[in-house]
């Protein structure tokens, strides 16, 4: 009985003592690992500490090279100033000298140019003179040979002689005031024509080289019938040309003629257009652009005819008769001409 006690009480306490050992077993496991977190703890703050010093070993010693390097290159500016300034002092004589020279040089080099620049202005003016004599030569040059073109056609032809003396011939046109510059232009178109046209003059000389002129041509007929445009002392001349015109243009300036001598009758207000044949409406059409130019230009003549200031209704009246007359004697002119 009293061993069981013992022995129980032996296999208590060792027991107790393994527990106790396992214990002591975990704490020196928990202090191992503590110690392994702070040798890599270590470990790595001494890395790191490295890493530090290594950077700032790297940038004293950068730092080093480049003051190395500024003050060498302080020393070269130095010695090379030293040396500009040593070359500067030597210099200086040498560079009054030679500035006096420039300045003589600049002052004769001024000298020339002066005169050149005179020589210059006076070729530049001459020049210009001379060209301007050779336009004028030429001008009067061409004048001459019209003149002289004209005076040939004038002992060829007695009739075309008298009309050249009746309107002056080239300079008579030229030379009118009464004429605006697109008629002077268009009227010695006319009598370039007349005298181009005369037995053995034509492609004689380069004064009676005409040439056909569509233009030309539709400003005669359209200003045939105005006084402003062709006075009645080229009227001859320009019928004269007209009388030569073909094709469209003569039916037109005859229908022209034919409405200031007939004026057509007003159409009564109510009439119907309807109404109206077809017959005669593919002429009228035809006819209708070409001859609206003429009318427009002989109404803006007619209303440039007026007279600015307000006249009595007597005197207009008296003044568009003049007209009338005068455009309807024109007309007829041209007529008996053309058929």
């Amino acid at each position: 009985m009293g061993k069981s006690k013992y022995d129980e009480a032996i296999s208590t306490s060792t027991s107790q003592s393994s527990k106790h050992l396992e214990k002591l077993e975990k704490k020196l496991k928990k202090a191992e690992e503590k110690m392994k977190k702070a040798e890599e703890k270590m470990r790595i703050a001494k890395e790191e500490y490295e890493k530090a010093q290594a950077q700032t070993l790297a940038q004293r010693q950068a730092q080093e090279k480049s003051s190395t390097k500024n003050e060498k290159k302080e020393k070269k500016d130095k010695k090379r100033k030293r040396d500009t300034d040593e070359v500067e002092q030597e210099q200086e004589p040498q560079a009054e000298q030679q500035s006096v020279e420039v300045e003589q040089v600049d002052e004769t080099s001024k000298i020339v140019e002066q005169q050149q620049d005179g020589d210059g202005e006076r070729i530049e003016k001459k020049s210009k003179r001379e060209k301007k004599d050779n336009k004028d030569k030429k001008k009067k040059t061409k004048l001459e040979k019209a003149l002289e073109a004209e005076a040939t056609a004038e002992n060829n032809s007695s009739d075309h002689a008298k009309i050249g003396e009746e309107e002056g011939g080239a300079k008579g046109i030229f030379e009118d005031g009464s004429l605006s510059d697109q008629a002077k232009k268009n009227i010695y178109y006319a009598h370039l024509y007349s005298i181009s046209r005369q037995p053995g003059v034509e492609g004689e000389l380069e004064g009676v080289n005409w040439k056909f002129s569509k233009a030309k041509q539709n400003w005669l007929i359209r200003n045939i019938f105005s006084a402003d445009e062709i006075p009645d002392k080229y009227v001859e001349l320009v019928l004269n040309y007209l009388k030569t015109i073909q094709g469209l243009s003569k039916t037109n300036v005859i229908e022209s003629a034919n409405k200031i001598i007939n004026p057509p009758a007003a159409p009564p207000a109510d009439a119907n257009p309807d109404e109206v044949g077809v017959e005669g409406e593919g002429q009228v059409k035809e006819n209708e652009e070409t001859t609206q130019e003429q009318e427009k230009e002989q109404k803006d003549t007619e209303q440039a005819e007026q007279v600015v200031l307000p006249l009595p209704d007597t005197e207009k009246a008296q003044s568009e008769q003049i007209k009338e007359n005068l455009q309807k004697e024109r007309a007829k002119r041209l007529l008996s001409i053309m058929q």
